[in-house]
């Protein structure tokens, strides 16, 4: 295969595609690792009683459709001094498609109910209602590391191609065995 030089357009859209995997994955990772260890740490923190000062429900609309969430906000006091927080769990949110799943979920914590608040006895700003780790972070974790992923892969296969200045994918005929199918 006769050398060619990477088209400048090429060049480009693979160092932004590359560059928004890599900022993608590297965020998805680390807050994704930063609620696990919080959610495992979550179970041996002190605690507190405190009380729901709102229940209701929040409605968010983007481009994959409209997504109810509950949302719950609380107060409670650590030596002396009140705190508030809307965190029910460590990790992502769960939206749910209605209005009746997302109320139902937020009517567990109803305005003036005590509740039992773990909070981070290092910083106790940081508090939640649920202790423990959730799948979902599990699952973000997961994605935010593919994500990371892909884009050194195609990050590589630009740099290769810069470097030898012949595709990477034209020396796989593999592919193109595959593509013929």
């Amino acid at each position: 295969m006769e050398n060619s030089e990477m088209p400048i357009t090429v060049a480009i859209f693979g160092f932004i595609m590359s560059s928004s995997f890599l900022i993608a994955g590297a965020w998805a990772f680390l807050f994704s690792l930063r609620d696990i260890r919080r959610g495992r740490a979550s179970k041996s923190w002190p605690t507190t009683t405190g009380k729901i000062t709102f229940s209701g429900i929040k409605k968010v609309s983007d481009s994959e459709g409209t997504f109810y969430f509950p949302d719950i906000s609380y107060e409670y006091s650590v030596d002396g001094v009140t705190y508030l927080s809307d965190a029910i769990h460590f990790g992502p949110a769960r939206g749910f498609a209605f209005p009746s799943s997302a109320r139902k979920r937020a009517s567990k914590y109803t305005v003036g109910m005590p509740v039992t608040v773990y909070y981070n006895p290092e910083d106790p700003n940081i508090a939640v209602l649920e202790p423990g780790i959730r799948t979902s972070s599990f699952i973000f974790l997961g994605l935010g590391a593919l994500s990371f992923i892909i884009g050194i892969f195609i990050f590589s296969v630009l740099i290769y191609w810069l470097i030898t200045g012949s595709p990477l994918i034209t020396n796989l005929p593999w592919f193109f065995e595959w593509m013929k199918k």
